[in-house]
C-alpha cells in the first residue's frame, strides 16, 4: 500500500506545467502552503503556488488530513464526504482536474487522507506566521496549532 501512496504522489511533488512559479527552487517550493489570508469569508492557501480559497469547513477538514498525515499509523480520517467533495473542487479548480483526487485518497467508509509521505510531510506542507491569527478567531485551537507547528514546515507571510 505504501508504493500505491508513493506513485500517487509523484505528480503533486512537481506543479503543473500552467502553475506560476515563486522564488524557491522546484525542490524546495511546498505542495501546500497555509496562509492566514481570509478574504469574503474564506481561508486561502496556495497550491503549487495557486491560490485555493476554501471555506472554514473544508479548512478544518484540510488541517484534519496534515495532522493525522504526519502522525504514526493510516493517517485516515474521518471525514464528512461533501466537504470532502467541496476540498478537491476548490483543489482542482486552482490547479487542474484529478489534482484533488491525487491530493487526498479515499479509505474506506468515509476515511480519508492525504497522500504526502509522513517523512516529507515538513518540506512539502508549509504555514506562514499569518496563519497562527486564526487561533484568536477560534478556528482553530490552540492545541492543534501547536501539532502544526511540529509537522509544518515554516513559510514567509504573503
Amino acid at each position: 500500500m505504501a508504493q500505491n501512496r508513493s506513485r500517487s504522489t509523484s505528480a503533486l511533488m512537481s506543479p503543473p506545467k500552467n502553475a506560476k512559479r515563486k522564488t524557491r527552487t522546484k525542490n524546495h517550493e511546498p505542495v501546500l502552503i497555509l496562509t492566514g489570508n481570509r478574504p469574503n469569508d474564506h481561508f486561502q492557501i496556495l497550491l503549487h503556488g495557486n491560490v485555493v480559497d476554501l471555506k472554514c469547513s473544508e479548512l478544518k477538514v484540510l488541517l484534519s488530513l496534515i495532522l493525522a498525515g504526519g502522525v504514526a499509523g493510516t493517517g485516515f480520517v474521518r471525514a464528512n464526504p461533501v466537504i470532502v467533495c467541496g476540498l478537491r473542487k476548490a483543489l482542482e479548480n486552482a490547479v487542474n482536474n484529478g489534482t484533488g483526487k491525487a491530493l487526498i485518497e479515499t479509505g474506506s467508509k468515509n476515511e480519508y487522507r492525504l497522500t504526502i509521505p509522513r517523512d516529507r510531510m515538513k518540506e512539502q506542507v508549509a504555514i506562514t506566521s499569518c496563519f497562527f491569527e486564526l487561533v484568536a478567531l477560534g478556528v482553530i485551537s490552540g492545541a492543534h496549532a501547536r501539532k502544526l507547528r511540529t509537522t509544518c514546515g515554516q513559510a514567509d507571510c504573503a
